[in-house]
C-alpha cells in the first residue's frame, strides 16, 4: 500500500522525476513508478518472499524543532 510519495520520502534514488526511478535489483534499469523502485530495494534488501508476504511496517516521522543547536522541547 505503500504510495510514490511515501516511496521518495524513504529515499529512492529518483532518475528523471515522474518517468524513470532507480532500480535497485538491475542498477542499470528504471521503473516508470516510485513503487517499484521501492519494491525493487525492499526486495534487494529482505528478500522477494518478504515483499510477497507484504508485512507490517510503522511510519515514524520526524520534525526539526530547532536549528540553533540548542535542544528544545516542543
Amino acid at each position: 500500500e505503500i504510495t510514490s510519495e511515501d516511496a521518495l520520502r524513504e529515499g529512492i534514488k529518483v532518475i528523471d522525476p515522474d518517468e524513470a526511478y532507480y532500480d535497485y535489483m538491475q542498477e542499470c534499469g528504471s521503473y516508470y513508478t516510485a513503487r517499484g523502485s521501492f519494491s525493487s530495494l525492499w526486495i534487494k534488501i529482505s528478500g522477494q518472499e518478504s515483499w510477497n508476504d507484504n508485512p507490517w511496517v510503522w511510519v515514524i516521522k520526524f520534525k526539526i524543532v530547532s536549528t540553533t543547536g540548542k535542544p528544545c522541547i516542543e
